[in-house]
């Protein structure tokens, strides 16, 4: 909200909004997931301007994934939805002054979540926006590798899911960063819980979040 305040957006949050439906369809019940979509279009479809979620998984479910859950997506909520990273690039493009040029730089640790890189095609994209709010971006060794959160993965299967988030926390540790970032909050509350119980000292933040704290 701040990102896109500062560039002059008027910012509205519809109440009635709700979950996208991604995890009903995860853990195979597609009806349940498309009833939640079509009520979260219609709660959106009343709005105006762009709609902007800082959820990569929630991004693609929308506008990938819900056809084939048998959910319905008018084109005039389709066409108008955004992932937060490329419309936070793009306002950062626009407007450099928006961001502190003079602020300290801070080395940032990045997680391609699965939904950003492998659906969305997001691999320089968040990494730039980063760079351009005067961060330093190091790419974590295991880059393509999941953190384990995976939906619904990580309830079923609690033990695979905590080995592969030790992986990556190992990998994590390997670049010298204590902070990591993120563009999808599932990963970003798993790595955070993870290293949480380890008791990591690890800071685990949204790219969003950390582009806030450099506007000008």
């Amino acid at each position: 909200e701040r990102i896109a305040t500062a560039a002059g957006f008027r910012v509205g949050f519809p109440k009635g909004q709700w979950c996208c439906g991604l995890i009903a369809a995860n853990a195979g019940d597609f009806s349940g997931g498309a009833g939640l979509c079509s009520s979260l279009v219609q709660t959106l479809g009343d709005s105006k301007g762009l709609i902007v979620t800082p959820s990569a998984s929630c991004f693609g479910a929308v506008t990938i994934d819900a056809a084939d859950w048998g959910a319905s997506v008018p084109d005039g909520v389709s066409s108008r939805m955004r992932d937060s990273t490329r419309f936070a690039l793009e306002i950062l493009t626009r407007r450099p002054e928006l961001v502190d040029p003079n602020g300290m730089s801070l080395k940032i640790a990045y997680h391609d979540s699965c939904q950003s890189l492998r659906q969305l095609g997001l691999k320089s994209e968040p990494r730039r926006l980063l760079e351009l709010a005067g961060y330093d971006v190091v790419d974590i060794p295991d880059i393509a590798n999941c953190c384990g959160f995976g939906g619904t993965f990580s309830v079923e299967w609690p033990h695979v899911a905590g080995r592969l988030a030790q992986w990556k926390l190992d990998a994590i540790a390997k670049t010298g960063c204590t902070v990591v970032a993120s563009d999808n909050p599932g990963c970003l509350m798993h790595i955070e819980a993870a290293a949480r119980s380890r008791h990591i000292d690890l800071r685990v933040a949204h790219v969003l979040e950390l582009v806030a704290e450099h506007l000008a």
